[in-house]
C-alpha cells in the first residue's frame, strides 16, 4: 500500500489529493477546537466523525494503486470480492465508517434512534464520496447540506449548531477554488471527512422519524448509484447541469 498524490480526473488532467488531505486534517481539528473552547460534547462528536472518516478515506486512497482495488467499486463489487476470498479496501473503509459513526453518536437505550443517527453519519460520508466525480460537485452538494444544518432542532441549542455549520462551510469555501480549477480533488479522505462532519452536524438533536427519513433517502441514493449514473442524470437535467457546471473550467 502506497499513496500517490496524483490522480487523473475525467478530463484527463492531473489533479492532486492534497486538497482532500488538507481538508481531512484541518476540519476535525477546527471542530475539536470549537468543541473544546465551548465545552460541547456535541461538537466533539462532530470532530470524531470527521477524524475517523478521514482516516478511513485515507486508507482507501492509499490502497487505490492496486489494479484490483481500482476496479472494485460499489457495494456489489465489494461483496463480490468477499466471495472471491478477497477483502477489498473499500469494504474495510465501509466498516470503519460505520464504527466511526457509532463512536460519534451518544449511546442510548433507543437502539433504532441510535442506529438511525449513526447510519446518517456513515451514509452521508459515503454518499458525498460517490458524488466526487466532477470538479466542485461534492463540495457544492456539501454546501447545500451544510446550510440545511441551520434548520433549528427542538433538542439542541441553535447557536452551537450554527458555529459547527460555519466551520464546515468554511472548509468548503477554502477547498472549492482549487477543486473547481482542477488543481486538487477531495478523494476519499476529504469527501468522507466532510460528508461525515456535515451529516453529524445536521443529525444531532433531530427526531427519530426525521433521522429515519434522512437515512432512507441516503440509502436510496446509494443503492440507486449502483444502477444509474448520477452524472448522466445531471447532464440531462438543465437546472442540475447549470448548477453542476457553475464555476468549472471548460472541457
Amino acid at each position: 500500500m502506497g499513496l500517490s498524490l496524483q490522480r487523473k480526473n475525467f478530463h484527463g488532467r492531473k489533479v492532486s489529493l492534497l486538497g482532500g488531505l488538507a481538508l481531512g486534517a484541518v476540519l476535525p481539528v477546527c471542530q475539536a477546537k470549537l468543541a473544546f473552547d465551548q465545552s460541547e460534547a456535541a461538537g466533539a462528536r462532530v470532530a470524531v466523525a470527521a477524524l475517523g472518516s478521514a482516516a478511513a478515506g485515507f486508507f482507501d486512497d492509499a490502497s487505490d494503486q492496486d489494479t484490483k482495488n481500482k476496479t472494485t467499486k460499489g457495494l456489489r463489487g465489494h461483496f463480490s470480492a468477499l466471495k472471491e476470498g478477497r477483502v477489498s479496501p473499500g469494504l474495510i473503509k465501509m466498516l470503519a465508517l460505520i464504527a466511526t459513526a457509532f463512536l460519534a453518536t451518544k449511546p442510548r437505550r433507543d437502539l433504532l434512534d441510535w442506529g438511525a443517527e449513526a447510519g446518517v453519519i456513515a451514509g452521508g460520508a459515503n454518499l458525498l464520496n460517490l458524488l466526487d466525480l466532477r470538479p466542485g460537485r461534492a463540495l457544492k452538494v456539501a454546501a447545500l447540506a451544510g446550510i440545511a444544518g441551520l434548520v433549528p432542532s427542538k433538542h439542541e441549542a441553535y447557536l452551537p449548531r450554527t458555529r459547527r455549520v460555519l466551520v464546515n462551510l468554511g472548509g468548503i469555501a477554502a477547498s472549492l477554488p482549487t477543486d473547481l480549477r482542477e488543481i486538487t480533488m477531495l478523494g476519499d479522505t476529504g469527501a468522507n471527512a466532510l460528508g461525515a462532519a456535515v451529516a453529524a452536524t445536521w443529525v444531532q438533536g433531530r427526531s427519530r422519524g426525521v433521522k429515519l427519513l434522512a437515512l432512507a433517502v441516503i440509502a436510496g441514493l446509494t443503492l440507486a448509484s449502483e444502477k444509474v449514473s448520477f452524472s448522466k442524470i445531471i447532464e440531462t437535467t438543465p437546472a442540475l447541469k447549470a448548477f453542476d457546471d457553475l464555476g468549472r473550467l471548460p472541457a
